[in-house]
C-alpha cells in the first residue's frame, strides 16, 4: 500500500531550506559547519599552509566530471575541504609579508614545479632563515 501524499510531501521538504527557522535544520546546518571546520583544523599543522603542498593536476581538472548521483553533506564537505588542501593560512605566525618566503608562493604553486623542488627550496630558504638570525 502505498504512503499518503502528505507523509511523503513532509520527507521531501527536510531535503530543502526552510522559509523560516527550524530549530531541527538549523542544528543540523551548524553541525554540518562544524564538521566542516574540524576537517580544516586537522590540515593546519606548523607551517603556514593546510596539509602538504599539492600540485595541479590540470590534466585531471580538464576532465574532471559531474556526479551522476547526488552526494550527502558529509561528502561533499569532504570534497570541499579537499580543496582548500596546500593554500596558504595568511594569518599563521609564520606566514610574514615581505618577507623571500612568501615571495616564493608562485613558485610553489606553479604546476610546473614538484615536490621534491618545493623542498629543497623550503629547505635552503629555513637553512638561510636560520645563518642570518
Amino acid at each position: 500500500m502505498s504512503r499518503p501524499y502528505r507523509h511523503i510531501l513532509k520527507e521531501v521538504r527536510l531535503a530543502f531550506p526552510q522559509p523560516v527557522s527550524d530549530p531541527i535544520h538549523d542544528s543540523y546546518f551548524v553541525h554540518s559547519i562544524m564538521r566542516a571546520l574540524d576537517q580544516v583544523d586537522a590540515l593546519k599543522t606548523r607551517l603556514p599552509i593546510l596539509g602538504s603542498v599539492v600540485s595541479g593536476d590540470f590534466d585531471a581538472a580538464r576532465n574532471a566530471k559531474l556526479r551522476t548521483r547526488t552526494a550527502s553533506v558529509e561528502a561533499v564537505t569532504a570534497d570541499l575541504v579537499s580543496y582548500l588542501r596546500g593554500m596558504t593560512i595568511f594569518g599563521h605566525p609564520r606566514t610574514r609579508y615581505q618577507e623571500p618566503i612568501f615571495a616564493l608562493k608562485s613558485y610553489i604553486q606553479s604546476p610546473f614545479v614538484d615536490d621534491s623542488d618545493i623542498e629543497v627550496v623550503v629547505a635552503k630558504v629555513l637553512e638561510a632563515r636560520e645563518k642570518v638570525a
